[in-house]
């Protein structure tokens, strides 16, 4: 299991070859001209299946996006390109997207549901490996507590 100890160049490299193939696979799973039943001229734009399809890939992606720009902001700060104060407060991995009604899941494809649960698994990875590394390069928390003294005394004084 990675923690934040071993959280390097390499894995972070690793992660997000795997992240652009993971892109690949989840353009070909929601591609509309791959999939005749799903095409809306096919189903018709307001049927319950072309309803779960957009909304899947609407989270999918944006789970993906998430997944992209955390690594791109790991791979820049260890590139020296960003400090580790400016990756602490635009790295930081959002919850991910809702879970998908089981009903919705029944109409999609077999192969989307696949790629779906992968997208799932991969950002449960990376948010673990997020939280592991937020954890170990957390202030202490008498720090925090000194430099809240401090301010309450400079607004204190004045």
């Amino acid at each position: 299991m990675v923690n934040a100890h071993n959280i390097s160049s390499g894995l972070i490299d690793s992660l997000y070859e795997d992240a652009l193939q993971m892109a690949d696979d989840v353009r070909r799973a929601f591609d509309p001209t791959g999939d005749a039943d799903f095409r809306p001229e096919a189903v018709g734009q307001r049927s319950p299946a072309y309803a779960a399809l957009a909304a899947e890939a609407l989270r999918t992606n944006t789970r993906l996006m998430h997944m992209l720009t955390w690594l791109l902001n790991q791979r820049a700060y260890f590139a020296g390109e960003m400090s580790e104060v400016q990756l602490r407060r635009s790295g930081r991995m959002p919850e991910d997207q809702p879970q998908t009604d089981p009903s919705e899941l029944h109409l999609l494809d077999e192969n989307i549901v696949r790629v779906v649960e992968e997208t799932r698994q991969f950002y449960a990875r990376i948010a673990r490996i997020d939280a592991d590394w937020r954890d170990q390069h957390a202030p202490p928390q008498r720090i925090v507590h000194h430099l809240h003294d401090l301010l309450g005394r400079a607004f204190t004084a004045s």
